[in-house]
């Protein structure tokens, strides 16, 4: 989350806008901002409210002279997660010459490989952002401009990289060639400008959604307004799926398309392709609610709120290791032994992953005397590693990887378990055009579901 404003209020705005993307990262946050040419940052591990919370808020408040502020949330894919002696590894970084702050989502398998060929050394680099920050400094050295030097690199990125760059006098935001992950521009009632991984950022902030950031397209605002620049590119754009399936939040838009709609509309081609007999359809809160509603509105069962969540519990996914996560969803899904007993329940989530959360779940309603209990998922198995912002790239860690439905099923302990197939999915979201071959050519990253990759994956990944 960034803005460029003069704002005083403008480091308690990128604040509520950090708070409202939290749901993209749980394990650290951090915020950048410039007292003259002096740059300031705070960050730790921990949520937005743990980290930046009454004195280091007012800190950054009376440090933020410039009018470029910009904060993340982290959401680990590389380096150590959560132990204390790596909060540095917390973002945003400040380069080393402090001539600019980055914040980056996304992943970059193979950045230490391009610093090498460049001729940088980043082996005290921790994580793959870290090491893209001072490829990037050390750029800016020779280019004596951070634009330039982006214009320069970012050709040479195979990954994910959406990026927030603040310096003294201007914020600069730009999106990888192929587009995997998210950033938007928002523009505040005074004029100044705000850009954000989604745009609900905008809504609690009272700010106006103008547009997307485009694949490989970079973003400057300074005192003269907003200006872009395209790179040409003839990479295909490689939306990630994933966001509209489960990592967005519902009340975001992506490309144009309202999350929560999408997702119910997913519910209801799952209730066309895998329907069952039935008492109850319960979607798993928060993420399987829509999915949920489309489902039981198209089969024409009853939709019941029969398990509530303990909203104080973060997100069971992007969590960092197997035996948090399980005792996560202990403690945050609680069925309701009244509305469940002697029903045939079907349950909605948005996705499998790791199943932690689905075979706990079927367990405890269980416990609470469901007769049946029937699994339906609006996508695909989650099959394969992910190289683009995602932290499961140990495939073993994977439910889907290399088991069938039927495995799956008796693993998590579901009378019936259906998935929605991808054909559905993309014919309902991203359609694509054909080549003269006839084959599909779309705009969405689909590799966790099919394991072919738009980029090169790492040699013990190939192997397998």
């Amino acid at each position: 989350m960034g803005i460029y404003s003069d704002d005083p209020d403008r480091v308690n705005l990128v604040f509520y806008g950090m708070h409202a993307l939290q749901g993209r990262g749980q394990t650290g946050a951090g915020m950048a901002v410039f007292n003259g040419e002096q740059l300031y940052i705070e960050k730790d591990n921990g949520l937005v409210l743990e980290v930046l919370g009454n004195n280091r808020l007012n800190t950054l408040a009376h440090q933020a002279t410039g009018p470029a502020v910009i904060g993340h949330d982290r959401y680990s894919t590389s380096g150590k997660t959560s132990s204390k002696e790596n909060a540095r590894l917390a973002q945003p970084f400040g380069a080393l010459s402090e001539r600019f702050a980055l914040g980056h989502n996304g992943h970059l398998e193979y950045i230490g490989l391009i610093a090498h060929e460049l001729g940088y050394d980043t082996s005290e680099c921790e994580s793959d952002s870290e090491c893209l920050t001072f490829v990037l400094d050390k750029m800016s050295e020779e280019t004596g401009d951070v634009v330039e030097s982006l214009k320069q690199l970012m050709p040479m990125l195979e990954g994910a990289c959406t990026l927030l760059i603040s310096e003294p006098d201007r914020l600069i935001g730009a999106r990888d060639l192929r587009g995997y992950r998210p950033l938007s521009i928002g523009q505040m009632p005074d004029g100044s400008y705000v850009l954000a991984s989604e745009t609900i950022a905008f809504d609690v902030i009272g700010a106006t959604f103008v547009r997307d950031v485009e694949p490989g397209e970079i973003i400057v605002v300074d005192k003269d307004g907003l200006h872009s620049e395209k790179l040409a590119s003839d990479k295909p754009e490689s939306f990630c799926l994933f966001e509209y399936v489960y990592f967005a939040h519902p009340n975001s838009v992506l490309r144009g398309r309202d999350v929560y709609q999408t997702r119910e509309q997913l519910g209801r081609l799952l209730g066309i392709e895998h329907p069952v007999e039935a008492d109850m359809v319960v979607g798993v809160q928060n993420s399987g609610a829509p999915y949920a509603r489309g489902y039981a509105h198209q089969t024409g069962l009853q939709e019941d709120l029969a398990i509530t969540k303990d909203q104080y519990i973060a997100r069971t996914f992007i969590q960092d290791n197997q035996m948090t996560r399980e005792q996560s969803v202990r403690l945050k899904h609680q069925p309701n032994r009244g509305m469940i007993e002697g029903k045939r329940v079907v349950l909605v989530d948005d996705s499998i992953v790791r199943g932690t959360t689905m075979r706990e779940l079927i367990s405890a309603v269980r416990s609470k005397g469901a007769r049946e209990v029937h699994v339906r998922i609006p996508s695909p198995p989650y099959a394969w590693p992910c190289y683009y912002g995602m932290d499961t790239r140990d495939p073993d860690q994977l439910l889907g990887y290399g088991r069938s439905v039927k495995e799956i099923r008796s693993y998590i302990g579901a009378d019936s378990l259906e998935f929605l197939s991808l054909e559905r999915i993309l014919a309902s979201i991203d359609p694509g055009e054909e080549d003269s071959s006839g084959k599909r050519i779309g705009t969405l990253c689909v590799s966790c579901m099919t394991g072919e990759y738009p980029t090169e994956v790492p040699i013990t990944m190939s192997r397998r």
